[in-house]
């Protein structure tokens, strides 16, 4: 009797430790665009949005996020960070069959467990506009995020945004953070 209730009493711990630890990524679109075009340089700049201004459902789900990994490059003796998502085939479509218009993007929120850790700009392939704020560029599996584009277009070191540790914990925490 009692090689049961320990039994039971350590299934349950495990199942709760368990819960704890899952982490769940999502990309939201806005319910409506935010302007944020910065009035001196005409150029797309961050933006602010709670909650309650993000669509219901998310736009690229937690199970379509297969892994994550930062690539370095040095441009003009600048390092550059590409922070990468391998993604699901069929996400990557997804995102160009936005329409994106070529000079503002199209806005969306990454959550981790429901929680807003940064804002974004899912950005036309095609584009040659510059973006004061983290863009996203979908091809094939993988979704780019840049801290801006071009990242190496602007001197001033801003914060990097991207670099959050809840995204970084709950990617390291469902094996899919990626060491290069």
């Amino acid at each position: 009797m009692i090689k049961n209730q320990v039994f039971i009493g350590i299934f349950f711990l495990l199942l709760l430790n368990s819960w704890g630890n899952t982490c769940k990524i999502e990309f939201f679109l806005l319910k409506e665009e935010v302007k944020a075009v910065d009035s001196n340089t005409s150029l797309v700049n961050a933006f602010h949005i709670e909650k309650e201004g993000l669509e219901s459902l998310p736009f690229i789900t937690d199970d379509e996020i297969l892994s994550f990994r930062i690539k370095k490059d040095t441009f003009d003796s600048k390092i550059i960070e590409y922070h990468i998502f391998e993604v699901l085939e069929n996400v990557a479509k997804r995102i160009n069959d936005l329409n994106i218009s070529l000079s503002e993007g199209r806005q969306f929120a990454l959550l981790v467990n429901g929680n807003i850790v940064y804002t974004g700009y899912f950005w036309n392939l095609r584009s040659s506009f510059v973006c004061k704020h983290i863009t996203a560029i979908a091809f094939w599996n993988q979704i780019l995020i840049e801290r801006m584009l071009p990242d190496f277009g602007f001197e001033n070191e801003e914060t990097d945004n991207r670099k959050n540790p809840i995204l970084f914990d709950c990617l390291k925490a469902t094996n899919r953070f990626i060491e290069e």
